[in-house]
């Protein structure tokens, strides 16, 4: 007897014989010959619409399997979701993405009529799925779509994904290596986050938007369903937000409009809306420093890590990760920063805006009677490689104190005349962050120091000079102070000859000391 080919079990038909046509179970009976592995993208189905379908067909099968997994299905879920996080922080990410509205009346006829005979044949295509799709799809030409663009994308045009009448978001089926997301969470990559571990006001965002689009379960079913069985998951704080406050929340965020425009992105004509300003949320992360100066700062910055961190503090919507390192050197002025791994505009501070390049190796030791030696000793001492941003939050007897029974800074000694600072910054709850810089000896002193803040690399140089304060002593206020003040310079190697140096007075508090009257002698 000849092979039957079918796709699904079934009994075997002899002659002419009726046949059913595929229902749910028939097509839920189809076992995929590449174990359904997310590795593989499903891509050959004849239709232009076809990933609407899809998306929408994973979100049914996740429901039924549960949200962790690594099937193909759970990578379209939370792509799909990616997808609507894009759109619902847009304003984070409108730097890297734009979004391309798509209207179905006006453009169809454009394709239709512009002369190009290809072009017809598209747009002629594309107008009979539309058509024929309609009510499985939700299709109206009274509804657009919006595609969001990549723009950092290797091709002129890189549409990520969009909106759908059908299971709100969808994706293509293409790989972009993004290099965004949100928190910890890289958007389209192959790590799959299910709703429940995202954050808290998208999924929110989720289910007002459930709550404001008219039958959405009828609409929306596939969805619907997974954000029932997603919804016991969810923290009991949330779950009581979701229930109370999803109407008043809706209401309660801006309308997401086209570049700022005046067209608002909605699915089947309801707008979709873009999250708050999350500066309030980033001003409790763990990360913000903790200054002991008064500092008259609205947004106090962060500090993060440049190496591998052990501890578990919370960044902004998520804990850092422990292999995550922010750049050693960001050459952007501190209050325009971009977070790493976030995405939003506000301040931080990395090594190099706290350590300076170069760490000078004075002739003579210091004294360590008068001045802090970071716990170094030998021969010879070196001035403290601090940039004075460092002195805006704390005091200079801060840099002897102990946190977490660690000096706050020191200098250790390594081989070959290197030094290695090691400068610790307290950060809310107790918490802080290490920050460390080599500074390499040069092979020979005449030669320009190598260093690069960028690789975190710094140089040691060596000037012949000593400065003598007399008399080291702090005046009452009432008194005007006069204090002598001695400078040697001995350098003679062409590399330092024709330095010249300037002298700035400070205060006990750090203070810039102004109207200074010097007096040569």
């Amino acid at each position: 007897m000849a092979k039957v080919f079918r796709f699904h079990d079934g009994n075997d038909l002899y002659d002419w014989q009726d046949s059913n046509p595929l229902n749910d179970k028939a097509i839920a009976a189809i076992v995929d010959p590449n174990g359904e592995h997310s590795s593989r993208e499903i891509t050959s189905i004849p239709s232009p619409f076809a990933r609407i379908d899809l998306v929408r067909t994973a979100f049914n099968v996740v429901s039924k399997m549960g949200p962790e997994g690594d099937s193909i299905h759970h990578k379209m879920v939370s792509d799909a979701l990616d997808i609507g996080q894009i759109f619902f922080n847009y304003e984070k990410f409108k730097d890297k993405i734009e979004i391309i509205s798509w209207n179905p009346r006006n453009d169809l006829e454009a394709l239709l009529n512009n002369g190009n005979p290809s072009h017809k044949l598209l747009g002629e295509s594309l107008r009979l799925y539309y058509v024929q799709d309609a009510d499985n799809y939700n299709f109206s030409y009274d509804s657009k779509l919006y595609l969001i663009n990549y723009k950092d994308g290797q091709n002129p045009i890189n549409i990520i994904g969009g909106t759908s009448p059908a299971s709100l978001f969808f994706t293509s089926a293409n790989t972009y290596n993004l290099d965004f997301g949100d928190g910890s969470d890289i958007f389209l990559d192959d790590e799959y986050l299910p709703l429940q571990k995202r954050d808290p006001e998208y999924i929110k965002y989720l289910y007002a938007l459930k709550e404001s689009i008219p039958n959405f379960s009828s609409k929306f079913n596939e969805v619907d369903e997974y954000l029932s069985m997603i919804f016991p998951l969810l923290t009991p704080e949330l779950r009581t937000s979701i229930k109370n406050e999803t109407v008043s929340f809706y209401n309660s965020l801006s309308d997401l409009n086209i570049d700022g425009g005046g067209e608002v992105v909605e699915i089947l004509n309801t707008p979709l809306k873009k999250g708050k300003d999350k500066r309030d949320k980033i001003k409790e992360s763990n990360f913000v420093i903790e200054p002991i100066n008064n500092v008259d700062q609205e947004l106090l910055p962060l500090v993060l890590p440049n190496d591998n961190f052990s501890g578990q503090l919370m960044y902004v919507t998520d804990f850092w990760k422990n292999t995550d390192k922010t750049p050693h050197y960001d050459a952007t002025p501190i209050s325009e920063r971009i977070l790493p791994f976030d995405g939003n505009k506000f301040p931080y501070l990395t090594i190099s805006d706290l350590l300076e390049p170069v760490i000078i190796r004075t002739e003579y030791p210091i004294d360590g009677f008068y001045f802090d030696k970071a716990n170094f000793n030998g021969d010879k001492s070196f001035l403290l490689p601090l940039k004075p941003l460092f002195f805006k939050y704390f005091s200079t007897d801060f840099l002897s104190s102990v946190i977490n029974s660690e000096r706050v800074f020191e200098l250790k000694s390594l081989p070959a005349g290197s030094v290695e600072a090691i400068l610790r910054v307290p950060v809310k709850n107790g918490n802080h962050i290490t920050f460390k810089r080599i500074y390499y000896n040069p092979v020979n002193q005449s030669h320009k120091p190598e260093f690069s803040e960028l690789d975190n690399k710094g140089a040691v140089i060596e000037n012949r000079i000593n400065i003598a304060i007399t008399p080291f002593y702090e005046f009452p206020e009432s008194i005007q102070p006069a204090y002598n003040i001695a400078y040697y310079d001995a350098d003679r190697i062409p590399l330092l000859e024709g330095n010249v140096f300037d002298y700035e007075y400070y205060s006990s508090k750090n203070d810039l000391i102004r109207n200074v009257e010097p007096v040569r002698r």
